[in-house]
């Protein structure tokens, strides 16, 4: 609309330009796109979720292409998950469409997961209905609501999961 696309379209308007259309988050986005931020980050803080995400060099809307991607960030998250020694209850899927529209799907499951396998099975179900003939720029997957797998393992090791777990070598 505005012809900002990039952080960099946003640096070039100035902090008084941007003021000017946008109020004070005008303020706020000139300062962010020029790498100024002063919320305190805190790596004690406990962690909410864990995903991956990649974007694509060009728009895909081939299905097999996205499962394909999918998958991979499946496999980074589990091995985040592994090695945090976490397991989530909420599988989540975020597409970025070629319009660069957030489209994020979530699934609460029955009981934690840990592995590739069972994550992208759910995920994989929330990409169909998306299928529609649109592009996408990004796709990601991730757990949310984590638990920590120690104190889970009646949950954690169901049919699917410790099958997964034992073909995925964890």
């Amino acid at each position: 609309q505005e012809g900002i696309r990039r952080i960099g379209d946003l640096s070039a308007r100035g902090a008084k330009a941007l003021a000017q259309r946008h109020g004070a988050q005008g303020f706020r986005l000139a300062e962010m796109a020029e790498g100024r931020d002063v919320r305190v980050v805190n790596p004690n803080e406990v962690r909410k979720g864990i995903s991956a995400e990649t974007t694509f060099n060009i728009d895909l809307s081939d299905k097999t292409l996205l499962e394909d991607e999918l998958w991979r960030m499946c496999e980074k998250v589990a091995v985040q998950a592994r090695v945090k020694g976490v397991a989530g209850r909420t599988a989540v899927l975020k597409l970025r469409t070629s319009d660069f529209r957030i489209l994020s799907r979530r699934r609460t499951l029955p009981h934690p997961v840990q592995t590739a396998t069972m994550l992208f099975h759910v995920v994989r179900e929330l990409l169909a209905p998306e299928l529609d003939g649109r592009a996408f720029r990004l796709i990601g997957a991730g757990l949310s609501e984590l638990v920590e797998a120690s104190e889970a393992p009646d949950l954690l090791f169901s049919d699917g999961e410790s099958r997964a777990r034992i073909k995925e070598g964890a």
